[in-house]
């Protein structure tokens, strides 16, 4: 069942913490709303690299403890942490020794009252990039991660992929294909308990200024086309002519689903920038809104223009069929479509089996109300 477009009502700043000694990003929830788990910084000492911190915000001007030495490495770095609704287990993503790549995904779990050594997550999860911003659907069968490309560990933004866990191993991760990924890329996902609707930060347009947090609804193996979530975490603003609020650099929910907590970067004329987090609470759209609904059908066109061929990437929920037209509404080309996912290249020639003239051709899959452009170039 498609969702109309969410709005998250209100901005409330939880924590805020400047740049000068100290950073703390990529806040999570912990045990309950009132503890968060963090990626913290210490400015101050160039060798102790990012460790992973708990900051109990039910009291004010709390300071946060760091989790024990034994989960970490001196000179190497772990952060974007994900901790289970039970406190029980805490996944974090780390660039020490013997991983696979840059960064990898380890889980470390907490027994007889103490966290465990943390243990890499293999190489079904882990690949040779930078894999990191692990996140867990509510009976942990289902891991979502960002694969970030390249060797600058300070990018947030790359491809989004997925596994799946069958009580014994982890499957071999996949890329989320489009509408998920994009060629704008993507980072910092968190999923819902039941799996239904994956949050994420990317750079597509849509927003005034990009990145933005997106949402996405399943139905069965579909992703929908994701839409832009409403409220203040995609609003940018100036306040007071010397306030500066930036992008959302992180997205997390709790475990109902109902409570959202997200970090932003606060710029102050003359003073050292700030790292915010806030919370902000679930609001369906109403039908005055005028938002859109997404859908489950979607298609991608690449290379576009082209010159010899087109690929044509179909997500459909049902059997169907997609017709290529021409400029003056004519079909030159049809296609039977099956669900979930179909790859049509064309070539360029109509049914008949003729060469098509250079000029403008549009794409459009059968009860999708939107045709794609696309241009032909020889």
């Amino acid at each position: 069942m498609a969702l109309a477009q969410e709005r998250w009502d209100g901005q409330f700043q939880i924590w805020c913490e400047g740049t000068g000694t100290g950073e703390l990003i990529d806040p999570c929830f912990g045990r309950d709303t009132s503890e968060i788990i963090l990626t913290y910084d210490d400015l101050l000492d160039s060798t102790s690299g990012y460790r992973i911190t708990v900051l109990d915000i039910s009291e004010p001007y709390n300071s946060p403890q760091l989790l024990p030495e034994s989960l970490s490495i001196d000179g190497y770095n772990d952060i974007s942490p994900f901790m289970t609704g039970d406190g029980s287990r805490l996944y974090f993503a780390s660039d020490r020794p013997g991983g696979f790549g840059g960064y990898d995904i380890y889980l470390t779990e907490f027994v007889n009252s103490a966290w465990q050594i943390p243990v890499n997550l293999g190489p079904n999860i882990n690949s040779p990039e930078n894999d990191v911003d692990a996140v867990l659907n509510g009976d942990e069968s289902e891991i979502y991660l960002a694969r970030i490309y390249g060797n600058s560990e300070y990018s947030i933004l790359g491809a989004l992929f997925s596994s799946t866990y069958d009580g014994t191993q982890w499957a071999l991760s996949e890329s989320l294909t489009a509408p998920i990924n994009s060629q704008y890329l993507e980072g910092k996902p968190t999923i819902s308990f039941d799996a239904t609707k994956l949050y994420f930060i990317s750079g597509r347009p849509g927003n005034e200024y990009a990145p933005a947090v997106w949402v996405s609804y399943r139905e069965g193996s579909l992703w929908s086309q994701p839409s832009l979530l409403q409220g203040f975490v995609n609003h940018y603003w100036l306040e007071y002519a010397f306030l500066l609020e930036g992008a959302p650099m992180s997205v997390a929910l709790d475990a109902t689903g109902l409570v959202m907590l997200y970090s932003k970067m606060e710029v102050f004329l003359y003073f050292d920038p700030e790292v915010c987090a806030y919370t902000s609470y679930y609001s369906t759209a109403t039908e005055n809104d005028n938002v859109t609904i997404p859908t489950f059908a979607f298609l991608s066109l690449y290379p576009n223009p082209f010159n010899s061929s087109l690929h044509i990437s179909i997500q459909s929920p049902a059997d169907g069929k997609l017709f290529i037209y021409d400029i003056t509404g004519r079909v030159v080309k049809g296609y039977d479509v099956s669900p979930p996912h179909n790859e049509i290249i064309w070539n360029g020639r109509s049914d008949d089996g003729i060469a098509c003239p250079s000029g403008v051709y549009f794409v459009k899959l059968q009860g999708v109300p939107m045709a794609q452009k696309a241009v032909l170039l020889k």
